[in-house]
């Protein structure tokens, strides 16, 4: 009996520990930010949006298949609800150069266009990723419209998770007053690219 009172208790102690393991190992991975683009990351010109209104721009840019940017594209959709005359936005999608734009249009993909008609959306092979310096999906980019940088960095709180951020919060308040308190943030996202 005390044999089996013992196996008993060893095998509820090591499925405790493994479990509290489990819980640590996914508070880790979900608070742990990606790589971010460095602040001297430049969008090449062709991509502004040319508006007479002289807005700023906001640059996201997404991995169609990554389950964090669930969270990043509500996070957009609230700024875009309470911003929606101030920032022309562009959002660029990833795609691996062997594969065709279907490969793209997943719910991520459609979410997107929902959000605004004047959502820009644009589709980037890893090449041309590359360019803008670019590493975890959910990397925002604001530029004034004299494409001057104010802002890198991401707008959600952790991997996955909505609610307001130190980003979001930040691209809103120089949306609305024309101060930048925050003008780097971590970004919350998957590698974009496969490399």
């Amino acid at each position: 009996m005390k044999i089996k009172e013992f196996i008993l208790v060893l095998f509820v102690t090591t499925w405790t520990i493994l479990i509290g393991i489990g819980f640590v190992w996914m508070a880790d991975d979900t608070s742990r930010p990606g790589l971010s683009a460095k602040f001297n990351a430049k969008i090449p010109a062709e991509y502004f949006q040319k508006s007479k209104e002289n807005l700023p721009q906001l640059f996201l840019f997404l991995h169609p298949k990554c389950s964090c940017s669930l969270a990043t594209l509500g996070e957009l959709e609230n700024l875009v609800a309470d911003n929606q005359d101030r920032v022309e936005i562009t959002v660029f999608f990833y795609k691996p150069a062997e594969e065709s734009d279907d490969w793209v249009k997943t719910d991520l993909w459609y979410r997107t266009r929902r959000i605004s008609p004047s959502v820009k959306m644009v589709i980037l092979t890893e090449d041309e990723i590359e360019r803008f310096g670019v590493i975890t999906s959910g990397q925002a980019f604001l530029y004034e419209s004299d494409e001057s940088l104010i802002f890198t960095g991401g707008i959600t709180v952790a991997r996955g998770h909505e609610g307001k951020s130190i980003g979001r919060q930040a691209i809103e308040d120089y949306l609305q007053t024309k101060y930048i308190s925050v003008p780097e943030t971590p970004v919350f996202g998957c590698l974009l690219t496969s490399s």
